[in-house]
């Protein structure tokens, strides 16, 4: 496997990010390991494909939570998307897996703000602002 992913990243440096998620896809196909998954939402946004970067993320997430390096790039996702709301949605669960209450909550607060920002997503992002601020006020006490 480290050869495979060496020349997929080698095809991502020459500028074939569409040869490299190809070939990232068939790795993650048979090995699970998070880095890949990383690797492969990476070359999928170089090849100008965010929505299947997105649907790889969310895949993995749904499996394992804890992966917490992968928010960034679902951010990244969800804003070549034109998703606002969603991207800060992601970026505020990297700050919570770090700890960072308060830089969560100012993320949500962007989100809620986001003109996509509607319905079930903005139910979603008003539950998860309460569940911060409860934890924020928690660690005050």
């Amino acid at each position: 496997m480290p050869v495979q992913v060496a020349a997929a990243e080698i095809e991502l440096a020459a500028g074939n990010s569409g040869l490299a998620a190809a070939s990232y896809e068939k790795i993650t196909a048979q090995h699970t390991q998070p880095y890949l998954t990383h690797y492969h939402a990476n070359a999928l946004l170089a090849a100008g494909d965010a929505a299947a970067a997105k649907q790889v993320i969310r895949h993995k997430l749904r499996r394992d939570k804890t992966i917490f390096t992968l928010y960034p790039l679902l951010a990244k996702a969800n804003g070549a998307l034109g998703l606002l709301g969603e991207a800060h949605q992601a970026t505020a669960e990297f700050h919570v897996a770090l700890g960072e209450y308060q830089r969560a909550k100012n993320s949500l607060q962007q989100a809620l703000r986001q003109q996509d920002t509607a319905g079930y997503l903005q139910q979603s992002i008003t539950a998860r602002l309460a569940e911060i601020e409860r934890l924020i006020a928690a660690r005050n006490q």
